[in-house]
């Protein structure tokens, strides 16, 4: 028991040795009151100077962690010395040497001296929760209002004033609006709502670029002339200072009746403004990276649309090199073929009379000559209608539009039909008045030659072909009826195609190189007419092209 008791005794004596150092360090900086703010806004003391960022840090951090040491460590060692007492023994008691007196008045000054300790370190402590709560709504958000409204509330409530409001600077028109207000009245409000820069408080705080302090506003001759009833009367205005150094606004702390800063009061004003200019800082870079992070994406859909357009058109231009090269086989292989029969009729007819002239009667030279002529006159269509796809594709046939009598134009080409054709029955029928159309006459004997061959084609011997011209609104239209076999509804799509053919049974047999329609369609087009056929399998085809009519201002100029 004995040795738990001498334990004790030095385990004490030890923490007391301890908990001196402690008292004499928290005196020392309660003493020195060492400041932890510069005492003008803009220097580079916080970020240059280490022994004063040391000394805040100390401040700060260690005297809040001493002050709660202490006074959780005092509670401790009352219980310990209470217990330690009740179980050690008493030793006699000896006369006390000395007077009463004296230990009454130095007990006197150490409870004062305790209770102001116990003040000051309650301030720091509620300085500390301000500033804290600041920095935490800081980190937490972006919003600059709810970070405006929380620093605002901090700064006003915690040195215990009333009042208060923070102006942002507009860069655009130069001037400061206020953002953030609390307990001012709405004349105050109306008259600095927004402040140009150089002008009233704000202006001379951001002129000054330090802390402008206004003790009394109705005797200032700054704002003693402007004063009224319901102002604030105790003023002091900070400006906001971002890291690189720009001004971005005021922080104003203001009481409706003469007060004073006291102790610190100053420096955490001081903080809390640079906590709010760093917040500005913060949340105008925010914007600015927001900014170019959506001018970037609008860029990137713009290229990945030019890219997308490129893409659709090398993609286009492709399938039309594929189509050209199919297309460039499919005719050397149609004209070949295509030459090949009229040449060996052409090149066998004239051996012939060549090597038998001297027995060739007269009647046997006319057929002969007859088939040549013939077999010449399809290698001339042939390519005729060749030079004229070509010139239709390059966009260089022209066509010369004139008022014509279209009833005369389809009558010839309708009566060259029958001299060409002359086992079918090509008949012409007009079933309304015709009045003049705009066209090349050429250009159109050419398309109904075209069709009526198109039909001799694909009709059986002997079967007739109707043509019918009538009038449809402002157009005039041409339709070729066959009795053929008719076209598949699936067929229908290709053709006016290209080198497009439709062998059936039943037909002639000699269909050409398929020119012939998509020549139709292209000269249609170019006198700004249309062209199209309905079929039905078994009953024949209908194909049908019309030409705008002659406005009678175009007639009347006509000579």
């Amino acid at each position: 028991m004995k040795l738990i008791v001498s334990l004790a005794e030095q385990r004490l004596k030890w923490l007391r040795n301890i908990l001196f150092v402690l008292m004499v360090a928290e005196v020392l900086l309660l003493v020195l009151d060492i400041p932890f703010w510069i005492d003008q806004v803009g220097t580079d003391a916080w970020h240059g100077n280490s022994e004063k960022s040391f000394l805040l840090l100390l401040f700060t951090v260690v005297t809040p962690l001493l002050s709660l040491g202490l006074t959780i460590f005092g509670i401790l060692l009352v219980l310990s010395q209470k217990r330690l007492d009740e179980k050690t023994p008493q030793p006699p008691t000896r006369p006390n040497r000395f007077p009463a007196g004296n230990f009454t008045g130095a007990s006197a000054d150490q409870s004062h001296d305790l209770d102001s300790t116990g003040q000051t370190l309650a301030h720091r402590a509620d300085e500390l929760t301000t500033i804290n709560r600041v920095a935490e709504t800081i980190n937490r958000t972006l919003d600059l209002q709810e970070i405006f409204n929380v620093s605002l509330r901090g700064a006003v409530g915690s040195i215990g004033w009333d009042m208060g409001s923070i102006h942002m600077w507009d860069e655009q028109s130069d001037t400061f609006t206020m953002v953030s207000y609390e307990g001012l009245s709405e004349d105050f409000i109306r008259q600095t709502i927004v402040v140009d820069a150089g002008d009233g408080l704000v202006g001379k705080a951001v002129s000054l670029g330090e802390i402008l302090v206004i003790d009394d506003a109705r005797s200032h001759p700054d704002t003693s002339e402007a004063y009224l009833p319901g102002f604030p009367v105790s003023q002091i205005y900070i400006p906001l200072i971002s890291q690189p150094g720009q001004m971005v606004g005021v922080l104003n702390v203001s009481s409706s009746i003469p007060s004073k800063l006291r102790g610190n009061q100053a420096d955490l004003l001081v903080t809390i403004a640079h906590q709010i200019a760093i917040a500005i800082d913060k949340a105008q870079l925010y914007s600015k990276v927001s900014h170019h992070a959506v001018e970037l994406e609008r860029i990137v859909d713009a290229r990945t649309e030019q890219l997308e357009e490129v893409v659709d058109e090398l993609q286009v231009a492709l399938e039309r090199a594929k189509e050209a090269e199919t297309l460039k086989s499919l005719l050397l292989s149609t004209v070949s073929h295509e030459l090949r029969t009229p040449l060996a009729t052409i090149k066998g007819n004239t051996s012939m009379l060549r090597e038998h002239h001297a027995r060739v009667t007269p009647k046997m030279l006319v057929e002969h000559l007859k088939d040549i002529e013939e077999e010449t006159d399809k290698l001339t269509d042939l390519i005729s209608n060749l030079l004229d796809m070509s010139r239709l594709e390059a966009g260089i046939l022209h066509i010369q539009p004139h008022p014509i009598d279209l009833v005369s134009i389809v009558r010839s080409a309708v009566n060259a039909g029958s001299v060409r054709y002359p086992g079918h029955e090509v008949s012409l029928s007009v079933t309304s008045s015709t009045p003049p159309c705009l066209g090349d006459a050429r250009r159109i004997d050419q398309i109904v030659a075209n069709l009526i061959d198109n039909a001799a084609k694909y009709s059986p011997p002997g079967s007739a072909i109707s043509v019918q011209i009538e009038s449809r609104n402002m157009d005039l239209v041409v339709s070729v009826k066959d009795q053929g076999l008719g076209i598949a509804p699936e067929k229908m799509e290709r053709i006016f195609d290209r080198f497009y053919q439709i062998s059936q049974s039943g037909d002639s047999g000699r269909h050409g190189i398929g020119l012939g329609l998509a020549i139709c369609r292209g000269l249609v087009e170019a006198h700004g007419g249309g062209i199209w056929a309905t079929s039905e399998p078994g009953t024949g085809s209908i194909f049908s092209f019309s030409i705008p009519m002659a406005q009678p201002e175009i007639l009347s100029k006509e000579p």
